[in-house]
């Protein structure tokens, strides 16, 4: 049993197209079918994979993550969870973070700029136009924050830990949580554009899905922003799903002038 996980996390682990994952799994007899569905499909691995990775962290300092080398310049890739409507981060442990962080050079989110006095923001919602969300968007949203706490329902063990996060060791029992979920990529990546008859990262018809184009963009701005400022090492701060994306197209930049 355990043989047969480890080579089923071992095929998904290599596959780099939704087309060849479906055909090197029927041949090797994990399913009996090539799949017309592709939600169906996609949802299939998504469990498979969640129910079988084991999420390992690779140690850099001063905070858990992602470190690529890439044309002489070094990036350290750090994903974290921020505020949202329902849950507030622990203003210590963004202190904590703060200071781990202090003296170096960093980049982020426009939803961690807050926690830092030298960090540099990735600007998103002036560039992709979120700052423009419509009031009924924006009212829809904090009618189903205020729901969610009237209600009195008990919240799911992983936005506990989110909430009381307070030390190093709280994060990485999240991360843990969170990425054991995540396709390893360029799969997850693809996932997006598969579902939709689109192609892949490495040739993809049309427009990329916006997450993708979050991805893209965020890559090419931490690589911009480093040379503009001849920095030797950069620290980029972001959410946690975005941590593979981004580790992937900073390993194989030419993918970045694909899409300019």
């Amino acid at each position: 049993m355990m043989r047969e996980r480890d080579e089923l996390v071992k095929i998904i682990s290599s596959a780099n197209e939704w087309e060849e994952l479906n055909h090197k799994l029927l041949a090797t007899g994990f399913v009996n079918e090539i799949y017309t569905d592709r939600n169906k499909f996609r949802s299939l691995i998504q469990t498979v994979w969640s129910n079988n990775n084991i999420h390992t962290e690779k140690e850099i300092n001063p905070l858990p993550g992602r470190e690529v080398a890439s044309n002489g310049k070094t990036y350290f890739i750090h994903g974290l969870v921020h505020d949202n409507p329902l849950v507030s981060i622990n203003p210590c442990f963004k202190q904590y973070i703060t200071k781990q962080l202090e003296n170096h050079e960093i980049i982020c989110e426009d939803g961690f700029i807050s926690w830092f006095n030298n960090a540099h923001s990735f600007n998103e919602a002036q560039h992709f136009g979120f700052n423009k969300l419509k009031f009924s968007d924006f009212f829809t949203s904090l009618c189903d924050s205020i729901i969610h706490k009237l209600s009195g329902e008990k919240e799911d063990e992983l936005t506990q830990k989110v909430r009381g996060l307070r030390n190093i060791g709280e994060l990485l029992e999240v991360r843990a949580s969170l990425f054991k979920n995540y396709l390893p990529e360029p799969l997850g990546m693809n996932s997006y554009l598969y579902v939709q008859g689109k192609g892949t990262i490495h040739g993809n018809k049309g427009r990329l899905p916006l997450r993708l184009e979050r991805y893209f963009y965020e890559a090419k701005e931490a690589i911009s922003y480093s040379e503009k400022n001849n920095l030797e090492q950069l620290h980029i701060v972001i959410g946690c799903a975005h941590e593979l994306p981004l580790e992937y197209l900073l390993q194989n930049r030419s993918l970045l002038e694909r899409y300019k």
